[in-house]
């Protein structure tokens, strides 16, 4: 089957017939499909409208489905062309409290950030918010990111 077609039958049992594992197992066979036929682009794409389908049934595999997404556009150098699957996966992941990060500048500002709050230092805090990573995230994570204090208690 080829992978224009194993993508058409996930949407259809995607969108008509409500089987959303059965369409994310689909997108996945898509995905490596256009991956042999070296369209990692459309491979992506595939993950990605995989872990779209499983969000209501089962997040924990939709997360690990964008994140599979996101491995693949960064180790085909193609991070700047799939900024939308990144913004989704992370809002996923916060929306149902799981924390994961891909390995990437913006992982590597999340690790400082938690880095600075665990040692209790306001003023790193408050360095690693103003870089210019954390300005192109998602308007909500990078208000989130520059209204975070360390307690005065906190050490």
């Amino acid at each position: 089957m080829s992978a224009k077609s194993m993508e058409s039958a996930a949407t259809i049992a995607s969108l008509q017939l409500k089987q959303p594992e059965r369409a994310a197992e689909m997108y996945k066979k898509a995905s490596d499909l256009y991956l042999t036929h070296m369209s990692p682009d459309r491979a992506g794409e595939m993950l990605e409208k995989g872990a779209r389908a499983l969000e209501p049934v089962n997040v924990d595999n939709a997360i690990e489905m964008y994140v599979s997404a996101c491995s693949l556009f960064e180790s085909e150098e193609r991070g700047k062309f799939a900024i939308d699957t990144f913004r989704k996966a992370a809002a996923v992941m916060i929306k149902n409290k799981r924390h994961a990060f891909v390995q990437s500048e913006e992982s590597a500002i999340a690790c400082a950030l938690l880095d600075a709050f665990e040692q209790g230092d306001q003023e790193l805090l408050s360095q690693i918010v103003r870089k210019q990573t954390v300005t192109f995230l998602d308007n909500e994570i990078a208000k989130l990111a520059r209204g975070l204090q360390v307690p005065s208690d906190f050490t």
